[in-house]
């Protein structure tokens, strides 16, 4: 008897154990796949970014998301991947249009559907919006423009922005955002 119940003691624990370390490698397996989800990778892009780095002499990409932006979290990956590519030559700025904080500047770059990337050159004090693409752009595209924008200076695209609220004939010049102070 006393053989007989310190054997099922023995099974017990054992099942306690295995239990407990299924339960603990799922919830680091949890873990370490929700910190990589597509919405924690724009978080952290958008907590990394200064909207003050447009200003450094290199072009820029800005781009406008939302959480709830299926379009946003699907190309999260690719936009990592390209940030990843391209970061020692171009800035990445990304703005959570969602946060009420962000409003002025989502409305300033006029975005009105998201994801919103905006293509700025890199000239310093004034940077110019060079192109805005809307929605969900093939990787490859986005990839094309940021090629064509570093080798040039920061001076163009291949993909020419038809601008429906010129001001002054040329591209928008964003000099006015100097003072956003948004987060």
């Amino acid at each position: 008897m006393k053989r007989s119940l310190a054997l099922s003691r023995r099974n017990s624990l054992a099942v306690f154990s295995s239990g407990l370390l299924a339960s603990l490698g799922s919830y680091l397996y949890s873990y370490r796949t929700a910190s990589s989800s597509p919405l924690a990778t724009l978080a952290t892009l958008t907590k990394a970014s200064d909207l003050r780095q447009i200003y450094n002499g290199k072009p820029s990409v800005v781009e406008i998301w939302a959480p709830w932006c299926d379009n946003c979290l699907a190309a999260a990956p690719s936009l990592s991947a390209l940030h990843a590519e391209f970061s020692s030559d171009v800035n990445f700025v990304l703005v959570n249009g969602d946060d009420p904080g962000n409003g002025e500047l989502v409305a300033r770059f006029r975005a009105d559907a998201i994801p919103h990337l905006a293509l700025l050159s890199g000239s310093g004090s004034a940077p110019e919006v060079l192109t805005t693409l809307v929605g969900q752009v093939p990787e490859s595209v986005v990839r094309g423009d940021l090629r064509d924008l570093v080798e040039s200076g920061g001076k163009r695209v291949g993909a020419e922005m038809m601008d429906l609220w010129p001001e002054g004939g040329g591209g928008r010049v964003v000099s006015e955002f100097k003072d956003w102070g948004g987060g």
